[in-house]
């Protein structure tokens, strides 16, 4: 089965996850807790409150992207692609919120020289320093991921991808009953069932139906659907609102049918548009729209109303997001991917030389 270079529709789906989170963010989650903005949208607050299972979606978008990427790569190649992706667009967009922050950020979205620059060298992921932006916390559940399926082509175990899944698989259910702390976080435990389904995907997609990967699928489907609605519970205690469990896991039905429509071929017309360029800005997008966004809507809710602000403030992050993108996101990670790969190419000379 010969394999196209893209998956079109995957670029729209990361897409519409990352404005399904921000409307989250903006229409709710900034005016239910914590006090970040007084922006509120009552009109789509019912729907937009479901708005973080874009995060889910990412990670099974995740899921059959690297598993696709690790397929037709080396191990050297697969760092790179991962690291010039994650960190050129968090290098930017981590300090444009810095400094907004020091320049309108007041008390309510404090920030030091050392926070910053611990965040810029970890992505966000230190236990010790705070997030410059609460939306980094998923950069980290990414990179364990990263690593897992890094380390499994470094073991020359590609090949038998198949085989990894279902270990990883059982290995996941055993640890949410018996957990390991170092086995967990290497196993990406809590969020595995999501990079799990994706991979699978990919799989259905590139070799073709068989009833293992639909086993796979269902099983990652019917335990990563449970812990959603579990998790309701929490989302519901801590923003003191109603959360529906039913309404979770029909989100959660149409994300596993999306990607099943994917696999398989059947998305029609849709896979032949391209919408590369929404793909390419939904990841700087996600980075940049939370705190700077509560930062700009509260200077704009001193003249305006919230639903006028809500519109602009998205209005401003999606360009923000494309003009990151285009002007700085893509010299810089161009610029660092022909460093990272100009290293070992200098050394092997000099060695070749020195003989």
């Amino acid at each position: 089965m010969s394999l196209q270079k893209r998956v079109n529709e995957l670029d729209l789906l990361r897409f519409l996850a990352a404005v399904a989170v921000m409307f989250f963010h903006f229409a709710f989650r900034g005016h239910a807790a914590d006090g970040y903005t007084q922006m509120d949208y009552l009109a789509l607050k019912p729907v937009a409150k479901y708005g973080y299972l874009g995060v889910y979606f990412f990670f099974m978008i995740s899921g059959f992207v690297i598993f696709m990427t690790a397929s037709n790569n080396s191990v050297r190649g697969f760092f790179i692609s991962r690291f010039t992706r994650l960190y050129p667009a968090f290098w930017i967009c981590c300090s444009v919120t810095f400094l907004t922050s020091l320049v309108i950020g007041g008390a309510r979205f404090p920030v030091s020289l050392w926070q910053y620059i611990v965040n810029m060298i970890t992505l966000g992921s230190s236990s010790s320093v705070p997030q410059i932006d609460g939306v980094y916390w998923s950069l980290w559940i990414e990179i364990r991921f990263y690593f897992l399926v890094l380390l499994f082509m470094a073991l020359r175990l590609i090949r038998y991808e198949q085989t990894f899944l279902w270990v990883w698989a059982v290995g996941t259910w055993i640890l949410e009953h018996h957990p390991i702390r170092a086995l967990n976080d290497l196993f990406v435990v809590e969020y595995a069932w999501y990079f799990i389904a994706g991979a699978a995907m990919y799989q259905l997609w590139s070799k073709g139906p068989a009833w293992h990967r639909f086993a796979l699928i269902l099983l990652s489907f019917v335990l990563s659907t449970l812990k959603a609605m579990e998790f309701v519970q929490s989302m519901a205690s801590y923003y003191k609102t109603d959360f529906s469990s039913i309404s979770v896991a029909i989100c959660m039905a149409v994300f596993f049918l999306i990607m099943l429509l994917i696999s398989l071929r059947k998305t029609m017309n849709l896979g032949r548009q391209h919408w590369a360029t929404l793909g390419a800005i939904s990841y700087p997008l996600y980075l940049i729209h939370q705190y700077f966004g509560y930062m700009i809507a509260n200077r704009f809710l001193l003249y305006w109303d919230s639903v006028t602000v809500f519109w602009l403030t998205v209005g401003i992050s999606l360009l923000l997001a494309w003009q990151i993108h285009v002007w700085l996101e893509k010299p810089l990670s161009r610029a660092l991917k022909a460093l990272l790969e100009f290293f070992p190419k200098s050394r092997r000379i000099k060695s070749e030389m020195s003989s």
